[in-house]
């Protein structure tokens, strides 16, 4: 699967995004999508580092929202931003 679909319209082909709330068309982008794809239907848990500002929490929700999980169980966050700097 791919991050855009193709849908036609009457006589008119248009690209339709899967991720309605997440922006960006780069490779790198693109990657990390197809994981979400990859990922989603299993029942694995999921780790999601970066930096600051950089979209995991809406990683997290594409993860869920397309997973067999959603609707009926809850999606649970853990912040861990400063469990590393406990006895520092």
């Amino acid at each position: 699967m791919q991050a855009f679909e193709r849908s036609e319209c009457g006589d008119r082909v248009q690209d339709r995004r899967r991720f309605e709330q997440i922006i960006g068309k780069s490779p790198a982008l693109e990657a990390v999508l197809e994981q979400v794809e990859r990922v989603a239907p299993t029942g694995s848990t999921v780790l999601i580092e970066g930096e600051t500002g950089t979209g995991k929490e809406l990683i997290a929700r594409a993860i869920h929202n397309l997973s067999s999980r959603c609707g009926r169980v809850r999606k649970v966050e853990l912040r861990c931003d400063s469990a590393g700097s406990a006895g520092k």
